[in-house]
Formats: structure tokens, sequence, C-alpha cells
């Protein structure tokens, strides 16, 4: 329960409203609505005459106490934590709308290329011809206008053609979170590309590079023309804080070389984030590694698999016939999944687990049986066995010694196929996972930073439950009301 929520509660429960609770404390109408609503910490003056008037017995005098504590100290992160309610409860624009603003100005045999689309044009027009490749080098700091025009140029060069690898450098401030979330978030949509790799430095204050590549995109493209030669192209990008992008365009192979070499030096001062791989093996591994390790939090629309009793899988699975199992199942995936999930499953009370998904998520799964990233060799979950998920997780929910803690949300969260992981002491894993077709190829952004992971945690376990979530007696309720449907 939030504070809106148990003074908006105890309120109702004596028949006052907020207009006698501010004349009874002795204040504006308009400041009490401000208390209510968590825009200004509550005084201890206004805490005791609220006491009074709500007629609040020992024990909710100190939950109330409790509540205005965990409000005044989550003010200096308040910044940070709207950004990442921004980012997870609100859809977000689609990054192509950034590609069309902004000037190209570039002299090709007198002729001005005016848009940023007559660019990204003559930077794929050979895409269809034999042996073509291109390579996107990118250099986009955090906290610029254009930085969302920046990840806006990758994804629609890579709408284009598939054969293309992008490199990206980035710096995180480690002091406004605000940006660096937002930055990361930004980020997300690229992930549904196989070839997308981000390389991160972290700096107290907000570092641009400066020099030849700062802020820049170089886009190298090669294919054989129709006599079968080898040709290239280059393109490179300043993009600048005046919504204006200089470009050069050029076949010279020693400008590229010059280029590349610089753009590489500098990649040797950044860590790469990448924990992407078509390897069931290696991305099982490192997810068990983090799980042994570290505290978890998960924030995505419904449950995590681990969370689901290995044997409701294994039940599952058993009630597929022969055909089924030859058509869709690939024995060593089927094994490495099984053996990961019981492992993780088996380690639940060694740390904490944290779970943060929303009503809409939960109501989704009951009616399709399916989690949002549901392997696409499991059957939908039956009404049995969805019921038999609910009462284990409502059980756990419920039981004081289990270290389990769940949290539903009455916003939909993380609509678009992506997740977060987060590792207390550690870091952070952005995931986009492609869905049912082939589920087992997740792409991850890696971020490791303690205390960037401990903001995410101080979100979810203080932020959170006073701004979003059900209380424990409604999440144990909501829970009861989906397994009786």
């Amino acid at each position: 329960m939030n504070i809106t929520q148990f003074i908006t509660t105890k309120a109702q429960r004596v028949g006052i409203n907020a207009e006698a609770l501010a004349k009874h404390s002795k204040i504006g109408q308009a400041t009490m609505y401000r208390y209510i609503r968590c825009e200004y910490t509550i005084p201890p003056k206004v805490e005791n005459a609220l006491g009074e008037v709500l007629q609040l017995t020992k024990e909710e005098k100190q939950e109330f106490r409790k509540l205005i504590k965990q409000s005044a100290a989550l003010k200096p992160m308040r910044k940070a934590f709207q950004t990442l309610d921004t980012m997870i409860f609100s859809d977000r624009i689609p990054l192509n709308n950034y590609l069309m603003s902004g000037e190209v100005i570039y002299l090709e045999n007198d002729r001005q290329i005016k848009n940023t689309q007559e660019v990204l044009n003559r930077m794929v027009r050979h895409a269809d011809a034999p042996i073509f490749k291109c390579s996107l080098l990118l250099i986009g700091d955090i906290g610029r206008l254009n930085f969302e025009r920046e990840a806006a140029l990758i994804s629609n060069i890579i709408k284009y053609t598939k054969n293309v690898r992008v490199e990206h450098l980035i710096s995180l401030s480690t002091k406004d979170y605000a940006d660096t979330v937002k930055a990361l978030f930004t980020l997300l949509p690229l992930l549904q590309y196989n070839k997308y790799t981000l390389f991160y430095r972290e700096s107290e204050c907000k570092e641009f590079i400066s020099g030849l590549l700062a802020n820049s995109a170089y886009l190298h493209t090669s294919y054989e023309d129709e006599n079968g030669k080898l040709q290239s192209e280059n393109f490179f990008l300043i993009m600048r804080s005046n919504d204006i992008i200089d470009c050069l365009c050029f076949t010279n192979p020693y400008a590229h070389e010059f280029i590349t070499n610089n753009f590489f030096e500098l990649r040797r001062d950044y860590k790469n984030s990448l924990t992407k791989s078509t390897s069931t093996t290696i991305n099982t591994e490192f997810f068990l590694k983090m799980e042994k390790m570290y505290p978890s939090l998960s924030i995505k629309p419904d449950l995590c698999f681990p969370r689901i009793p290995p044997e409701v899988i294994n039940n599952q699975l058993s009630q597929m016939n022969e055909e089924e199992k030859r058509l869709l199942l690939r024995e060593d995936e089927v094994d490495i999944f099984l053996a990961v999930t019981e492992e993780v499953h088996q380690l639940s009370n060694i740390h904490e687990r944290i779970d943060v998904i929303s009503k809409a998520g939960l109501l989704e799964f009951v009616k399709t049986g399916r989690l949002y990233d549901h392997r696409s060799w499991i059957p939908p979950f039956s009404k049995k066995y969805i019921s038999m998920i609910l009462e284990h997780i409502r059980d756990r929910h419920a039981d004081k010694n289990d270290r389990y803690t769940l949290y539903i949300t009455e916003k939909p969260i993380m609509k678009n196929d992506y997740a977060i992981y987060v590792y207390k002491g550690k870091g952070i894993i952005f995931r986009y996972n492609r869905g049912s077709a082939n589920a087992w190829v997740n792409n991850d952004i890696y971020i490791e930073n303690e205390s960037l992971a401990a903001l995410f945690n101080e979100y979810a376990e203080n932020y959170n439950p006073i701004t979003h979530a059900l209380s424990e007696d409604e999440t144990t309720n909501y829970l009861n009301s989906l397994i009786d449907t």
C-alpha cells in the first residue's frame, strides 16, 4: 500500500474528505492534495494531525510513518525513478520517427543532399548486389538532443539489409542516472537485430568525445558490381547539436583505413556489453552463474520460467504426442532448458528474488496459457496447470520465510518483448526476446554497474510499491480471482 492508498482508505473509513483533512491539519487544500499524491514529504505536524483525524491505531501510525520515511528517502532519486516510470509504463515512440528531422549538408558534384532519407537511400542502393556487406561504426554520447536520432539511423539501415554489422560506443554517466536510464531504454529496439553490439564506458560527469569522431556515424559498404569487380563506398556523418548533419561520401581506401583505425583504437577504452549468443549452452551458463551468485530482480509483463515448478513443465511436455515431439523438440535444447530451470528453481531461497509484473501480463497468461518468452516447443499451459502455477507463486509470496516477493502493477509494463533482469551488487541485463519462433536466441545488453543495479532495486522495492503496486492483500486477492476464473 502506498501513501495515497493509505490516506484514501482511512479517510473513507471515517467518512471524511480532503477538504476536511486540510482544515483539521491547518494547511491549504491544494497542499493536502500534494501530500496525498506524494509530491511533498509529509512533515511531523501534518503527520500527527492526520493520525488524529483519521483515528489511526498504534500499528497504523507505525505503518504510516514507514510509508512517509520511504517516500522521503526516495526524493533525491525521484528524477531517475520518474524516467524509469516513463520507460517501463509508457508506449515508446518508434525510432524511425526521429530519422526524418534535421538537414544534411554535403556537396557531391555540386549537388546538395537535403535530408537523411536521401542519404539512407544512397547508403543502401547496392544492397541487392552480390556479396553486399556493410558495417556501421557509431559514437553517440548520452545527453545530446540527437541521441535518439542516432539510434534511429541504425534501425533504418538494418531494415534495408540484414547483412550489416553495427558497433556502437556510448558513455554512461555514473552521476546523472536519469540520462543513463533514458539512453539505455532508447537502445532497446536495436536488440532485435542480431548484429548490433554495444560498447560502453562510465564517467562521473557527462563526458563527450572530442575530435574527429565526436558524435559521428561511419558506414562502410562493399559490393560486387555487374562486372564482378569489388567496389566500396563510404559515408561519414557528423551529427551536430544544431540539428544539422554534415556528411562526406568517399571511396578512398586510405581515408577508410584512417577512420576505422581511429575508431578501433578508441574502442579499446570501452567495455563490451555483449552476452547474446545463438548457443544455448553459453546463454544458459551465463544466466545460471548470475542466479547462483546474486539476489535477482525481474521486470517483465508476466512470470519467469524459473518461478514455475519443474514438474509442471515436465507434465506439460509429457502430454505431447510423438509427432509433435518430432516436429517441435530439439533434444539438446529441451534437456538444457529443463536442467537450468530446475537448478534455478532449487536456488530460490538462497538469494532474494523479486518479480515486478502487471495485471495485464498475468491476465494474458491466463487467457492464452503462454508466457511472454514462451518456448516454441512447450505447448500452452492448460487451465489446470495455470491454476497450479498461480497457486504456487501466491503461496510463495504469502510465506514470510520465503525470500520471494511479487509486485503486481495496475498499469501494463514492458509491452514490446523486452525484459529487465537486475542482479544486486553486480549489474543489469536488458533483453529482447524473439518470441516463440526462435525463443532461445535472446539479444542482450549487459551493463556491469553496481550502483545502477542498486537504483533499479530501490525503484522496485520502495518506489514501485508506493506508487504502482498492489498491496499484499490485493496481490493475494487478485491471484485468487485469476485462479477461480
